[in-house]
């Protein structure tokens, strides 16, 4: 996996570790979740339609099913 190496102002760094800290995260683990929200921000989007659909789907009339040869 890649690594990222940066500098911050001290009270941007306190102020996340306490976040991450709050949330039971490593503060590398709470940056790279912070930063795949920023940075693919519709995953989050399309997951939560997953379960959403509400009401009834119609499907037409199928027909009759084909006939076909049987394996030899």
């Amino acid at each position: 996996m890649p690594q990222v190496h940066t500098y911050l102002r001290r009270e941007v760094y306190e102020a996340l570790k306490r976040q991450a800290e709050a949330r039971g995260m490593s503060l590398s683990a709470y940056l790279r979740e912070l930063l795949e929200r920023h940075a693919l921000p519709h995953r989050e989007e399309f997951y939560a339609l997953a379960g959403s659909w509400e009401g009834e789907l119609a499907r037409p009339p199928q027909g009759e099913p084909e006939v076909r040869e049987g394996l030899p």
